[in-house]
């Protein structure tokens, strides 16, 4: 069995990236040496607090351009009561109508379809010359988003995504971090959103004071006060 990870990058941030599955998936660093927004793991793993990563799946079938994949998928003698299949162009993108895509690849699952609220969702990543279909395990909350609408904000305070990939490199649900230089608790945020006990310190105070104003906005309790990070 093997899974397959879709990574969403610019090309400069692939190594971040890449740490970042390596941490959540375990996917060994030597796998991860070439960008790429494909990767193929023998594990699965939860990649809803993800920032780079946008979905797992668990690969079914895979075949080098949309006719050959229809003829895999049919031999699966796939059913599933109230599915959906959402079709991604993953760079090299293909010239591909990804409505009709999913259409035709619809046709040869048995049950019927409900796209408001599926029940399973299946998912095909084309990429030119490559065409991956499976079940889709789960898929990236992207909830980083509306961080950057935080009341008070300053010129090097850490983007939403990059603290919540710093986050998710050092902490799991029910540890506990510190953060010795919090700025306006962008970490903070991002931290308790994924279940982590966090505290910050700053040498600055009216940085305790902005950041606590940012925590309140988001309905973060994580405690703040001024002091020096060592």
């Amino acid at each position: 069995m093997a899974f397959a990870y879709w990574l969403s990058f610019m090309p400069e941030e692939w190594e971040i990236a890449a740490l970042e599955l390596h941490a959540l998936a375990g996917v060994p660093l030597q796998a991860l040496s070439k960008p790429r927004p494909i990767v193929v793991h023998e594990l699965a793993c939860d990649i809803s607090p993800a920032a780079y990563t946008r979905l797992c799946i668990e690969l079914l079938a895979q075949a080098p351009s949309l006719p050959a994949l229809q003829a895999e998928v049919q031999a699966l003698g796939l059913h599933a009561p109230g599915f959906r299949v959402d079709v991604h162009r993953v760079p090299p993108r293909p010239r591909l109508d990804t409505l009709a895509a999913a259409a035709a690849l619809g046709q040869y699952i048995g049950g019927r379809p409900n796209l408001s609220k599926p029940s399973v969702r299946f998912v095909c990543l084309a990429q030119a010359g490559c065409f991956l279909f499976g079940r889709q395990l789960s898929r990236a909350r992207r909830d980083w988003h509306d961080a950057g609408q935080r009341p008070v904000n300053f010129s090097n305070a850490l983007p939403p995504r990059l603290a919540r990939v710093l986050v998710n490199l050092v902490a799991r649900p029910g540890d506990r971090l510190l953060d010795p230089c919090c700025g306006v608790g962008t970490v903070l945020i991002e931290a308790h959103r994924l279940g982590i006990w966090a505290e910050g310190y700053d040498i600055s105070a009216p940085n305790v004071a902005n950041a606590r104003r940012n925590l309140q906005a988001f309905g973060v309790s994580a405690p703040v006060a001024v002091g020096d990070a060592r």
